[in-house]
């Protein structure tokens, strides 16, 4: 496996036995891998039965079922730029889970501590099933609108006339330095994970929105009265829920846009290291067309996840707040909040005392005899 990106934190906690069958399920992105020590290969990347992410080549059908072979055909008519090139040494795969944002904010490009599984790398032909491991990766707000942005226009539906949740978006996040950055090293796809009951209709759409609206949400707050009309028109007039339910995607790039020219230093070198090896497939062998199956393909199985154990999360959250930071606001990517994460529930603000009445003034009661 070699070792992990620096800005990823692996947990002790093993990851629990997934399926033996990796076939594809749900395809969530298409893109080709390669630089000049590698061949280029085109990879469908989604989840298999069990819940956990997986790789498939768009030339194999064998290694889909068939609602995911369909949608993988449909990703290559849907995304407005077609299947993305990422000219690296090797990718790594995150299945994004949870999200911390850390409530000591100094700037508006505060850390986030993203949660979930890491997957790879993937270089050139991979074995089945990908290496996984739990952790935290840290980036900042500013990362993650990046990607948002520099993501939408390769978002592909899963289903024909489907709506923003039924896009799927995969975030390109770094998880090293420019440096190493350059040299294709460090580059990590966050591809949350959506529910089972959307394996066959849906994609990750959902989720990745409302991952962008918390970031934009943290952002308003921490601007106040300064700028808050820049991002205010997201906010008002509506509770948050009912706002990022209805907030369209071009709302939501449109605010990242404005939110990412507030922020200091942004954007910082890292931004060109990492975007500047996306391109086009450039070569006709790492075309990511996809074969038509020889027969029939297995229907799609219905997805059973793996049961998931994230108590370990608690543990990188806890040593944040030793760490001297005020409690964190914690929320899943998807799914319902675990028991645990209700530790780190913001308190509610205490009702404002009633001023004392001045010692001369008389009780209500005696104004009834006056």
């Amino acid at each position: 496996m070699g070792r992990f990106p620096s800005r990823f934190t692996p947990a002790p906690k093993p990851v629990e036995p997934g399926a033996d069958d990796t076939r594809l399920v749900q395809v969530l992105d298409a893109l080709s891998v390669g630089d000049q020590l590698i061949h280029d290969v085109a990879l469908a990347v989604g989840v298999d039965a069990s819940g956990r992410l997986s790789v498939a080549g768009p030339r194999a059908p064998e290694r889909f079922f068939e609602g995911a072979h369909q949608q993988l055909v449909l990703h290559q008519v849907s995304a407005p730029k077609g299947a993305r090139h990422l000219s690296v040494d090797g990718l790594w795969f995150f299945d994004l889970q949870v999200v911390e944002h850390v409530s000591d904010a100094t700037t508006l490009n505060d850390p986030i501590f993203l949660y979930g599984t890491l997957y790879g790398p993937v270089r050139g032909a991979t074995p089945q099933p990908l290496s996984a491991t739990h952790g935290q990766l840290a980036v900042t707000r500013a990362d993650v609108l990046e990607a948002f942005v520099r993501a939408h226009p390769f978002g592909a539906s899963a289903r024909a006339g489907g709506g923003p949740s039924d896009r799927s978006w995969g975030l390109l996040l770094p998880g090293e330095s420019e440096t190493l950055l350059s040299r294709g090293e460090g580059f990590i796809l966050a591809l949350p994970v959506p529910p089972p009951e959307l394996a066959d209709t849906g994609g990750n759409g959902a989720q990745v929105r409302s991952i962008i609206h918390q970031v934009l949400g943290e952002l308003q707050t921490d601007l106040a009265g300064r700028k808050r009309s820049v991002l205010s028109k997201l906010f008002v007039s509506a509770p948050s829920v009912a706002v990022e339910l209805h907030a369209s995607v071009d709302e939501l790039i449109s605010a990242s846009r404005r939110a990412l020219g507030l922020i200091d230093g942004w954007p910082a070198p890292r931004v060109d290291a990492l975007f500047s090896r996306i391109g086009p497939p450039r070569a006709v062998g790492a075309s990511a067309s996809v074969a038509p199956p020889p027969r029939a393909l297995a229907p799609t199985p219905r997805r059973v996840d793996v049961a998931r154990d994230d108590d370990w999360m608690k543990d990188f959250v806890n040593a944040h707040v030793a760490e001297g930071r005020a409690p964190a606001k914690v929320t899943p990517a998807r799914g319902t909040a675990s028991n645990w994460m209700s530790d780190f529930e913001a308190a509610p603000e205490p009702a404002p005392a009633k001023p004392a009445a001045p010692a001369t003034s008389k009780p209500d009661w005696m104004k009834d005899f006056e």
